[in-house]
């Protein structure tokens, strides 16, 4: 299972019938963070989302079913976890883990979730397979258990793979039933555990893309909305000393970060982390481009933009142009103040209306979305004109 230069993680999903589902993989991992703060909160006063669970202890006899809770999560020693492939992506089914796969707890496992995995036999045959290793490497696929690093990191990477094609599905909207976690829960603990074994499994594998791997941990870092921890997947990166390969990641990096609500966080830990960048890569223009647009998507004041501005002017004056005036990297997310129609902004840029709707139908000048409308927020605007009037460019 060497990993090569044409490995394809999303090649393990193919040829899945759409509406099927088929146990891709099993691990033995930590509760994540959702789950250790609902253990804690039980612990510390009974109370919290796990108190449901109470009812399910009492119908089954118990006589002190909140004490039983407790004793169940006090003896818990992860979870395990069922990763399975569906045609939208992976789904995690989670169970907790008391330490030991003899066969009653395999048993259990298999019938905790055998009407969701496909396959019983099969999910039977993968659970029994794992290794027990310390994590990540408690991992167990259709190929059998993980026994090198090697394995271990390309079986990881598939899964983040999964991870972030079922991230772009629409299903991952569906509300919960019952009083479990919903899909947008499981997909983000399932981040949070892939994130996790990436970054514990840092060193490529032979022939791995660097590019890959960095791309699917940032992205799983985002799912789990961890920017900083997201960054140090970036920082690895850069310290590999390729701006290509850093300025590949960084751009989806900022695509998705700057629609998120962590924008500003975001904006602001990269604007700290760029002098070192600069110094590892040679001052490559894409790290000025991509903190230009994180601070515009997040509103930040004009002084930071003129700073970034002029970093992009003075690394590739050619592309800061271009960007600056004919690219639509002025979408503003969450805006804040006043908001302008055209007639409006024309007034306060000196210009026709004509040429403010041109711009906002192109979206090279800074526009929001509210309430099903387009507007150009006025502090936005403002800072666009100034950015333009700095770098000499006609609005």
């Amino acid at each position: 299972m060497d990993l090569d230069a044409d490995f394809d993680p999303l090649a393990m999903f193919a040829g899945l019938a759409s509406g099927g589902s088929r146990v891709q993989a099993v691990f033995l991992g930590p509760p994540p963070p959702s789950l250790q703060a609902q253990v804690r909160q039980l612990m510390a006063d009974g109370t919290g989302p796990l108190t449901a669970l109470e009812e399910q202890f009492r119908r089954q006899g118990s006589q002190d079913p909140a004490g039983d809770l407790r004793r169940m999560f006090s003896a818990a020693q992860g979870v395990c976890v069922v990763v399975v492939a569906r045609d939208h992506g992976l789904v995690a089914i989670p169970q907790l883990w008391f330490g030991s796969l003899e066969s009653g707890e395999v048993d259990r496992l298999v019938a905790g979730c055998a009407d969701q995995a496909g396959d019983p036999a099969e999910l039977r045959r993968v659970v029994a397979a794992i290794p027990l290793r310390a994590w990540p490497g408690a991992l167990a696929t259709l190929d059998g258990g993980m026994t090198d690093p090697a394995a271990t990191r390309e079986a990881w990477l598939a899964i983040a793979a999964g991870v972030v094609q079922a991230s772009q599905s629409a299903l991952i909207d569906l509300a919960a039933d019952g009083t479990g976690p919903g899909p947008r829960e499981r997909l983000a603990d399932l981040a949070w555990w892939t994130a996790e074994a990436l970054a514990a499994l840092a060193v490529e594998a032979p022939g791995e893309d660097p590019v890959l791997g960095a791309e699917l941990e940032v992205r799983c870092r985002l799912l789990t909305g961890e920017v900083v921890a997201a960054g140090h997947a970036l920082d690895r990166l850069a310290a590999g000393g390729n701006a290509d390969d850093l300025g590949e990641v960084l751009a989806a990096f900022v695509d998705t970060v700057r629609r998120s609500p962590r924008a500003g966080e975001a904006a602001i830990w990269l604007a700290q982390r760029l002098p070192d960048w600069d110094a590892q890569l040679g001052e490559p223009y894409e790290t000025a481009q991509a903190l230009f647009r994180l601070q515009v998507a997040a509103q930040r004041p004009t002084e930071e933009l003129l700073v970034s501005s002029a970093l992009m002017a003075k690394r590739d004056r050619k592309s800061a142009r271009q960007d600056l005036t004919r690219e639509p990297i002025w979408e503003i997310v969450e805006a804040s103040g006043q908001l302008l129609d055209p007639t409006e902004a024309a007034q306060l840029a000196q210009r026709s209306t004509v040429a403010m709707v041109k711009r906002m139908e192109s979206g090279t000048l800074p526009w929001t979305r509210k309430d099903g409308m387009v507007r150009i927020p006025a502090q936005a605007l403002e800072s666009w004109l100034a950015v333009l009037a700095a770098q000499g460019l006609t609005p």
